[in-house]
This record gives C-alpha cells, sequence and structure tokens, in this order.
C-alpha cells in the first residue's frame, strides 16, 4: 500500500511540474505578443501624431489665406467707399450701383482721379493748325478712266451725315489721286489695320505716277458691288462712295461722297451680323505717329446708365 502511494505522489508532482512548466511558457509567450503590442502601438500612436499635425498645419495656412483675402476685401470695400461724386460722399447703394458694371467701375474710378488730379496750365501755341487727333489713317483705292488702279492714304477724312450716309475725304490738287477721283467720280475709304501699317505708310509715301502700289505692297484689288473703283480685299472694311461735290477750301479740296455700300472681313461678323470692329486692330494716325487703337472703355451712354428712366439727356 505504501509503494502504491509514493507512486501516486511522484505522478502527481510530475503532473504539477508540467503544468508549472507549461504556465511558464504560456506566461513568457503572452508577456512577448503583449511587449510587441505595446511597440507597435507606440509607432502607430507616433504616426498618428505626425498626421494631426501636418492637418494642423495645412489648416492654419488656408486660415491664414482666407483671413488675408477677407482683409483684401475689407481694403477694397473701403476704397470703394472713398468715391465721390456731386460733391458729396456717396452713399453706399449708390456706390453697389456705380461698381456694379464695369462701365459704373468706369464713372467711379473717374470720379475718384478728379479729387487728384492736378491743376493744368495751358499756353498758346505759336500758330492755329490742325491739331484734331487723332484721326483714322484710310487707304483710299481708285482708278483712273483707263481702268489702273491706285492707292492714296488719307488722313483727313471723316463722317459728315448718318442719313444719307455720307462722308467726306480731302485731298492736295497736286495728287495723282486727285485727279483720277475728280475724273471718275468714285473711290473706296479702306480702314487699315496693324498688319497693314507698313503699306499704309507706304502709300502715303510714293506716288502712283511711278509705282504700282497694289504690286509693290502685295495687296489685291477688289470688285466693288456699286462702282468701279476697286476695293483692297485684305482691308477689313471697304467703304464705297460716289462723290456728290468737290469743294475747294485752299491747300486741300474736300470730296463729299455718298456712301453706297460696304464690304466687311465676314471674320469680324457673328452669328447675328454684328459687326466686332474692336477684334480688327484698327490704326490711327496722330501728329505724324501711327498707334494702334487702345482698350475699350465703355460703350455709348455708359456715364449715364445709371439714372436710365430718370433723367436722360434729351
Amino acid at each position: 500500500m505504501t509503494v502504491g502511494k509514493d507512486k501516486q505522489k511522484k505522478k502527481i508532482k510530475k503532473r504539477q511540474k508540467l503544468h508549472i512548466a507549461l504556465y511558464k511558457g504560456n506566461r513568457d509567450k503572452h508577456m512577448t505578443l503583449y511587449e510587441d503590442r505595446k511597440k507597435t502601438g507606440n509607432t502607430v500612436t507616433a504616426k498618428n501624431k505626425q498626421r494631426s499635425q501636418g492637418h494642423e498645419a495645412k489648416k492654419q495656412t488656408v486660415d491664414r489665406a482666407r483671413e488675408k483675402s477677407k482683409e483684401q476685401a475689407r481694403d477694397k470695400s473701403k476704397d470703394r467707399s472713398k468715391v465721390k461724386t456731386r460733391g458729396s460722399q456717396l452713399v453706399k447703394g449708390e456706390t453697389r450701383k456705380l461698381l456694379r458694371d464695369r462701365a459704373g467701375r468706369d464713372v467711379a474710378q473717374d470720379h475718384a482721379n478728379q479729387q487728384v488730379r492736378e491743376k493744368v496750365t495751358k499756353v498758346e501755341f505759336e500758330k492755329p493748325g490742325n491739331f484734331l487727333y487723332p484721326v483714322p489713317a484710310v487707304m483710299v483705292s481708285c482708278a483712273g478712266k483707263d481702268g489702273k488702279p491706285n492707292i492714296i492714304t488719307v488722313a483727313w477724312a471723316g463722317t459728315v451725315c448718318t442719313n444719307p450716309p455720307m462722308l467726306s475725304i480731302s485731298i492736295k490738287k497736286e495728287r495723282y489721286s486727285y485727279h483720277l477721283i475728280k475724273e471718275s467720280g468714285e473711290f473706296v475709304v479702306n480702314l487699315t489695320n496693324k498688319s497693314l501699317a507698313k503699306a499704309t505708310d507706304y502709300c502715303g509715301c510714293r506716288s502712283g505716277r511711278d509705282h504700282d502700289k497694289f504690286a509693290e505692297c502685295q495687296l489685291t484689288p477688289g470688285k466693288s458691288a456699286h462702282i468701279s473703283a476697286p476695293t483692297i480685299q485684305e482691308a477689313p472694311v471697304s467703304i464705297e462712295c460716289k462723290v456728290r461735290e468737290v469743294i475747294p477750301l485752299g491747300s486741300h479740296d474736300m470730296f463729299l461722297a455718298d456712301v453706297l455700300g460696304i464690304q466687311v472681313d465676314e471674320r469680324y461678323m457673328d452669328e447675328k451680323k454684328t459687326l466686332h470692329l474692336e477684334k480688327a486692330n484698327l490704326i490711327t494716325y496722330s501728329h505724324g505717329k501711327y498707334f494702334t487703337l487702345g482698350n475699350i472703355l465703355g460703350t455709348f451712354g455708359y456715364a449715364v446708365r445709371k439714372e436710365r428712366g430718370k433723367n436722360r439727356v434729351k
């Protein structure tokens, strides 16, 4: 009986030792897993902190940009509120009305400029002269009885009547084209643009007696619809004219003419048949120099458009 009990006790001790060993092994294993998880968790936390810091920096940048734009808007609002007209400060509603469209902004700016405009002192010029500048620099095409075409550049040209449509050109008697136009009683006024600037100047410096200006300027004579004088195909607008009267004035004679027809480059016409001449890059002449036209400042009536329906100018 004693032997049997000893064996049983030994078995129990072995089992206990085995359980203890298993427990220790599992504990070490769990501790290893715990440490690994703890390390991984620390890494994730660091990454999250970096991300949150990046988001915070971006947020601060966006906030600064928004604040800057708000300050600029406030500055613009202050500038607008300073605009004056009629000798007193504009109320907010009137200011908004002036600044609603481009024309209104131009008017407001003009009123503001009046406050800082310096006084101008004028002196009398030595003698009276033609100071009505700028003027259109047009190429007038014509032809003699023999049908030979010619071009003369004219600066003294202008509108004289709307209905019936009429215009005038003034030419010196010694010019070659003067006699061609007087004999035929016809001519075409061709508007000029930047691409025709050199040809425009050339045709004003050379005489058709000695030069074929169409050939030398590489221009194409076109067919008019109502008269025999040729047009210039490269010109954006060609105005066909019939001489009504020749008025002797002095250094120049004025050819007063009726407008019989107009030919326009189709590139400057839209689907509604509206002419967009601002796209043609037209040129002008001012005191011996050629210029292209500048920016659009407004349309007819823009200065009084804000008072539409109240105080119309008659």
